[in-house]
């Protein structure tokens, strides 16, 4: 961890600093890079600054790449999961995946104020150039907040941001998104991955059930974020068979 860290924006749950590589936060979504694809690299983490800390599993079990080298600027990554008005005393873990609406705008507006431009995935991977001030928004499992909240909030700030969605969950539970929804986030420029079938702890799952929740749940995205930020080096090759660019 770095003793100093510069100026960070205030968020209800999570605090940023301006030179990150990956954020491994409250859900917890690390983005690595995968030999398969010729502009990342596997490299052991040297400095990383972490936001928050990744599941002992993943601590313990995995060797945790990072991206080097081939980069032209380091991207910071911010991460939410809802965005709602909520404080529930007895729901503290609920609580503290909360952003407010209004607090997700002031955070765009400071975003923006400071010169930062969001990008997705798909700009890093199509090698195209980035904004002097680059920062990826991502959105973790795909509730409908995320469209009926911060859709708006993204379109009216001119922003676009990555959402990851848990398979089983679209078009069956009301508190998730739809096709439809996606579909129209999509076109506005959102960008989706993977967030596995049903959201379970990977590393603890048998090889056949751990291949069809990466595999089965893959459909037309190049990017995987991990459930609970828990992965061991079995998870991390499954993933890589699968033919993601980063997780």
């Amino acid at each position: 961890m770095m003793k100093k860290r510069k100026k960070k924006i205030k968020q209800d749950n999570c605090l940023w600093p301006k030179t990150i590589l990956l954020l491994i936060g409250a859900s917890l979504c690390g983005f690595f890079a995968l030999t398969s694809y010729e502009m990342w690299l596997w490299q052991p983490a040297a400095t990383v600054v972490i936001v928050h800390r990744p599941a002992k599993a993943a601590a313990k079990e995995a060797t945790a790449p990072i991206i080097v080298d081939r980069l032209p600027k380091n991207v910071p990554i911010l991460m939410y999961h809802y965005i709602r008005d909520y404080n529930n005393p007895a729901d503290k873990t609920g609580s503290n995946l909360s952003v407010s609406p209004a607090n997700l705008e002031k955070q765009l507006e400071t975003i923006i104020a400071a010169g930062y431009q969001t990008i997705t995935f798909a700009d890093i991977f199509a090698n195209r150039t980035l904004p002097e001030k680059p920062i990826i928004l991502t959105f973790d499992d795909g509730y409908r907040d995320g469209y009926d909240a911060a859709f708006p909030l993204l379109k009216k700030h001119q922003a676009n941001a990555v959402f990851f969605t848990i398979s089983n969950e679209i078009n069956v539970n009301s508190r998730y998104l739809t096709d439809g929804q996606i579909k129209e986030m999509k076109e506005a420029g959102m960008e989706f991955g993977n967030h596995t079938l049903s959201h379970p702890n990977l590393t603890k799952l048998d090889n056949q059930r751990l291949a069809a929740e990466i595999k089965d749940s893959k459909k037309e995205t190049t990017i995987f974020c991990y459930p609970g930020g828990q992965y061991d080096n079995r998870v991390i090759d499954q993933v890589k068979a699968a033919g993601y660019l980063a997780a």
